[in-house]
């Protein structure tokens, strides 16, 4: 592979991994709104654009080892590849937790009772988002500080999710269990997107400023 080759490798790297970063901020969108409205049609269509997720993380991922393999770059070509490799794994997790928030809305009996706790779902989707999209501009911005930023933004997301966690607890009546669960999922998923923003926020930093710290917190899938 040519220095050359190599370039226009990196180019379309990069390309797949600014679509990865709208495409999961738009499924997460869409989920959310999907639960908090009731909308089964608008929740079917965000379980069928997980597959384009999983797409681009594969042809982000190949090609990022496809450039490994055939250039051996060292230090900051390195850390770049490697951190795309992570980040799209980050991201292709996030798509598939906003897949799990998505799936409770077929539960009809749920969507009904739960009319109190869907506005929960919007503020913790929304927090969410915040953390998402701090560590899109991140990225692109190579800002390698922004982690901080991102944390804060999650320390938000947590507290949401602990006044959420009381507000379940003080659940009463029919399905009160049911509600408590389904409920709980939505509200679970969102927060661990919360999480993965972090990581990547911390996988930006190392590739930037080749800095280990935080990557050893990184979350399990």
């Amino acid at each position: 592979m040519t220095r050359l080759e190599f370039e226009e490798e990196l180019d379309f790297v990069e390309r797949r991994v600014e679509l990865l970063f709208g495409e999961v901020e738009h499924a997460v969108q869409r989920a959310v709104t999907a639960v908090v409205e009731g909308d089964e049609p608008l929740a079917r269509d965000t379980i069928k654009h997980d597959d384009l997720i999983d797409e681009l993380t594969l042809s982000t991922e190949e090609a990022a080892i496809r450039a490994i393999a055939l250039q051996a770059p060292v230090a900051g070509d390195l850390r770049y590849l490697l951190s795309v490799m992570t980040i799209a794994g980050d991201l292709e997790r996030c798509g598939d937790l906003a897949l799990r928030v998505a799936k409770q809305v077929f539960d009809r009996e749920w969507i009904g009772r739960a009319d109190h706790l869907r506005p929960w779902i919007r503020r913790l989707g929304d927090a969410a988002l915040v953390t998402l999209r701090t560590a899109a501009q991140a990225w692109s911005d190579r800002d390698g500080d922004a982690y901080e930023a991102i944390e804060e933004s999650d320390l938000a997301v947590d507290a949401l999710y602990a006044d959420f966690l009381d507000e379940v607890g003080r659940l009463e009546g029919p399905r009160t269990g049911e509600i408590a669960v389904r409920s709980h999922i939505a509200a679970q998923a969102l927060e661990r997107i919360a999480d993965h923003a972090v990581a990547i926020g911390h996988r930006i930093r190392f590739y930037v400023k080749g800095e280990h710290e935080g990557l050893a917190g990184e979350i399990a899938p």
